[in-house]
């Protein structure tokens, strides 16, 4: 996903605890319609997938 490397890491950083089984923080995601809001929570959430996978 080309310039949104900002907003993956922010996103990250909120949910990351949950990758360790500890509670993620809450966030919410806001912007325009098409702005790839969705695009950017289905990414983190992919990889904090996986990352959980390999954790246990």
């Amino acid at each position: 996903m080309v310039g949104r490397d900002e907003q993956i890491e922010k996103v990250a950083e909120e949910i990351g605890p949950i990758v360790v089984g500890q509670p993620p923080n809450s966030i919410i995601i806001y912007g325009k319609t098409g702005c790839g809001k969705s695009l950017v929570a289905k990414h983190v959430s992919k990889i904090a997938k996986e990352e959980a996978r390999i954790a246990v």
